[in-house]
């Protein structure tokens, strides 16, 4: 529920099981908030009769969560940066046999369709993360041989990028996403044609 500039969510029905075989983790959940304007929030975090306070900070830039952890409730990520507009980004992957020089012409080619380098601050994008040096850092677990993150500023038609993707999804697993939830995968696009 949201009082102004208050946001309060009651967790309901949660337990601690004493075994879960096929638990992989804490149980996790997004809540989603609707619009919210930049500013400060306070916030109030309920489980199992305790409640935990904290502060939710919304900037141009940035959404951090300052408290709120308790008992029941726990922030992994309490500072998330936010994507600017245009931005586009994904994972290519190859293997067995090194296509690093096609992986680099997909990203050439992107740029030739008026995609450009995007300087990103370091941190947590929650589809990617930016190392200290400002690069894309590429998960450690892709389920590919070889694989290269990228994030690139696009303004330009966003049919063009299919294109793109279909041309080199014969010898890449090529998965690219957008900030107004497009998504061009290669194994998609490339069954598509």
């Amino acid at each position: 529920m949201r009082y102004g500039s208050t946001i309060f969510v009651t967790f309901t029905g949660v337990t601690a099981p004493n075994v879960c075989l096929t638990a992989t983790g804490p149980a996790t959940t997004s809540i989603p908030l609707g619009r919210l304007r930049d500013g400060t929030y306070r916030l109030g975090l309920s489980a199992n009769g305790t409640t935990a306070s904290g502060v939710l900070q919304i900037d141009r830039d940035s959404v951090v969560v300052r408290g709120g952890e308790g008992r029941w409730t726990k922030f992994p990520r309490p500072v998330l940066h936010r994507l600017p507009p245009g931005t586009i980004w994904g994972v290519i992957g190859w293997g067995p046999s090194d296509q690093s020089r096609r992986a680099q012409a997909f990203l050439d080619s992107l740029q030739v369709l008026g995609a450009r380098a995007l300087l990103l601050a370091p941190g947590d994008y929650d589809f990617f993360q930016v190392g200290p040096d400002g690069t894309v850092l590429t998960p450690e677990t892709t389920g590919y041989y070889f694989a290269r993150a990228f994030a690139l500023r696009y303004d330009g038609d966003h049919a063009a990028p299919a294109g793109v993707v279909r041309a080199f999804g014969d010898s890449l697993w090529i998965s690219m996403y957008g900030v107004r939830g497009e998504s061009w995968l290669s194994w998609v696009l490339r069954a598509g044609t």
